[in-house]
């Protein structure tokens, strides 16, 4: 073996070794990143909970009647609702007591009972309604976002 082909025997393994620790740096990064993505996600989740929870805060709901306050808090979110949403802020301010599924099942009968809201078909998306008289004294259904603000 002369001049090239003996440098080469000597540099491939050198440089397969040096490749190779890049790959496991590159691996091990790789890995790091994702834990950081994970806990930049977390992050963002406790972030976005706390300003719904702050919102509800901010919102005050108390010593309004049930009805009052579910449209006090649709006006508040653009003239619609998420029923867990409204869930959580009536349970939240006293308004609406007992578990989770006795307060959902609560808050179902009311919203699926008034003629303050409507579905949106969406599943627990309720939309406030006006109900306004028209010319010939029937009822019109109307979105009342535009009359509470």
């Amino acid at each position: 073996m002369h001049g090239r082909a003996a440098m080469n025997e000597v540099t491939v393994p050198i440089v397969g070794q040096k490749l190779e620790d890049l790959k496991r740096e590159h691996a091990e990064l790789e890995g790091r990143l994702a834990g950081l993505k994970t806990k930049i996600a977390a992050f963002e989740m406790v972030i976005a909970e706390c300003r719904d929870e702050s919102a509800h805060q901010a919102l005050d709901l108390h010593g309004l009647s049930i009805e009052d306050a579910l449209v006090k808090f649709a006006a508040h979110h653009g003239g619609e609702l998420m029923s867990t949403e409204a869930r959580s802020a009536l349970v939240d301010t006293g308004l609406l007591d007992g578990n989770g599924r006795t307060a959902t099942v609560r808050l179902y009968t009311f919203l699926s009972g008034s003629d303050r809201f409507e579905s949106t078909g969406e599943r627990g998306k309720y939309r406030l309604v006006d109900r306004a008289d028209d010319e010939e004294g029937e009822s019109e259904v109307q979105p009342a976002f535009e009359t509470l603000m």
